[in-house]
């Protein structure tokens, strides 16, 4: 059996930390991951971080990296690895890669919109994709102390009308594909009556993609795109994984 290499900054689990490192890995994992009903082993650790790779033989691809937190914070997606090489790429330099993707809307009126991604090593970088105005947030703890909410589900924007704010009717979409430092984030919007509209936020594309149905708006969807959220019972990626009605090979309804 070929001994498995991994890159320079990651070392073999001792024996006696792997029973503790694959509870505590199991207890972060999202529980709609398929890595969490099928038999894994972890077989390295990151010399600086808190990252642990483990290995599930029966899956595609059959490794997969998780930043653990050691809180009892919303469980997460992993990362997918096909080969322990990749690893080099992730950690160059150490700490700065993606650990989890989060989007921010003002609560009272579902406007608005702020992309944070959280670094393995605890940083936060904020980008005020549509901001109000004034200094933009420096943390998440900015935004809460702002009125904004996390995203758990899809925007029902809200306008004033009579001086009282009413649902627009429209339904707004975020979706990405989660692969650590190289992602894109789509938006779609549905509208009464109207066609759906896909447009690229990152990195920033102003053509607008008119969709006839939810089919069309599938078949536009690059490869390995997965819906942020549609229900607020069905949190997406970075809350509980990639959900049941993701589309791995961008395709499909």
């Amino acid at each position: 059996m070929t001994e498995t290499r991994f890159p320079d900054g990651w070392q073999a689990i001792e024996p006696g930390r792997v029973l503790a490192l694959k509870r505590q890995f199991r207890k972060e994992l999202a529980p709609d991951h398929p890595l969490a009903g099928a038999e894994f082993s972890p077989v390295a650790v990151h010399e600086a971080e808190d990252s642990v790779v483990v290995h599930a033989p029966a899956l595609s691809p059959p490794y997969y990296l998780l930043h653990l937190s050691w809180a009892d914070a919303p469980p997460r997606a992993p990362h997918g690895l096909s080969d322990p090489g990749e690893l080099a790429e992730i950690f160059d330099p150490p700490g700065d890669s993606i650990d989890e993707i989060s989007l921010w809307c003002d609560a009272a009126s579902e406007t608005g919109l702020v992309f944070v991604q959280h670094l393995v090593n605890g940083k936060q970088v904020i980008d005020a994709l549509d901001w109000p105005g004034g200094r933009p947030p420096g943390s998440t703890a900015e935004l809460v102390a702002a009125g904004w909410r996390h995203i758990t589900g899809p925007l029902r924007p809200r306008a004033q009308l009579e001086g009282a704010w009413v649902h627009t009717g429209q339904v707004v979409e975020y979706w990405l594909r989660p692969v650590i430092d190289d992602f894109f984030l789509l938006r779609a919007i549905e509208s009464p009556g109207e066609a759906i509209s896909l447009r690229q936020l990152i990195p920033p594309d102003d053509r607008i993609i008119l969709c006839e149905d939810r089919a069309a708006l599938a078949a536009q969807l690059p490869r390995g795109f997965y819906c942020r959220a549609r229900s607020p019972m069905a949190p997406g990626y970075g809350l509980s994984g990639f959900p049941a009605d993701a589309l791995p090979e961008g395709r499909g309804g």
